[in-house]
């Protein structure tokens, strides 16, 4: 079967509860000539029609041979014009994926934490056939990362990296209605799937209120999301926050700690460990 693109989903043994969750959302949604797989090393038989299991190792350090070596595979395998490599924990927007090839351009991905020769690999990056076949006959150096070896292997044969500000290498924005974005990385099981629930209902995982977050141990933001759940910048999904008081009293209630109770102040909320000053509500987004 012929496919405009090909999506390769990276993923482990272990991660057997990742891909459960992109079957249950992103992956329904794949349009017409588009196809997708996950990719898994050696190790027990998985049992699962989607999974293409390598005859390679399977641990994180030896990403480069295990992605050029589904290279090959897809390469004797798919007809296929581009191939997407993400993550199992990236949510993918695939209507939007179509849009994402430009005519000439053979090399799409992020900007990595602003390294600019090399496409963040858990955001996305788009190959053409070509650039793939190029890859899948370059020697692995297992001393760089796997996106840092593709980055450099494709560049190094003439075809440049052109970025994509709507492939994100994090989760702290998503795809939603209202933006263009494709891809979210770094999503825990159950935030792919809010995020999922927010493209079936528009509006449900908008932002309500965007805070800045100065604790004792850390800073960073802090969303606060219309349907009870909240962000921050340690986890795809933090915990559920609500209301109380008449809106005095802000409670955290974190996945893995305790839950916190912040009073409200002049500039947002907080306590002896937190102050959460408010950067901007729904109504000025």
């Amino acid at each position: 079967m012929k496919s405009r693109i090909l999506i390769a989903i990276c993923s482990s043994h272990k991660y057997e509860a990742r891909r459960r969750a992109v079957r249950k959302t992103w992956l329904q949604r794949l349009p017409r000539g588009m196809q997708a797989v996950f990719i898994v090393g050696k190790g027990q038989w998985l049992d699962e029609e989607d999974v293409v299991q390598l005859p390679v190792d399977d641990k994180f350090v030896r990403l480069p041979v295990k992605i050029q070596s589904f290279f090959r595979h897809a390469l004797a395998h798919y007809d296929f014009d581009f191939l997407f490599k993400c993550d199992d924990d990236t949510y993918l927007h695939t209507e939007r994926l179509l849009t994402l090839p430009v005519k000439g351009v053979e090399f799409i991905g992020s900007d990595c934490d602003n390294h600019r020769s090399v496409a963040q690999g858990g955001a996305g990056y788009l190959l053409s056939r070509r650039a793939v076949g190029l890859v899948a006959n370059i020697l692995p150096y297992y001393g760089r990362s796997e996106d840092t070896w593709v980055s450099y292997a494709v560049q190094r044969e003439g075809i440049p990296l052109h970025f994509s500000a709507r492939l994100k290498k994090d989760h702290l924005d998503y795809p939603r209605m209202g933006n263009d974005l494709i891809t979210a990385h770094r999503c825990s099981t159950q935030f792919m799937r809010l995020i999922d629930e927010g493209i079936e209902k528009p509006g449900a995982t908008d932002v309500f209120q965007f805070y800045m977050v100065q604790h004792t141990h850390w800073v960073g933001p802090l969303k606060l999301l219309r349907n009870g759940v909240f962000l921050s910048r340690s986890g795809g999904l933090s915990g559920r926050w609500e209301m109380r008081d008449h809106d005095e009293t802000l409670v955290l209630n974190w996945n893995h700690w305790p839950a916190t109770r912040l009073k409200k102040t002049a500039t947002g909320y907080g306590n002896l460990k937190y102050r959460l000053d408010l950067l901007e509500t729904a109504s000025s987004m």
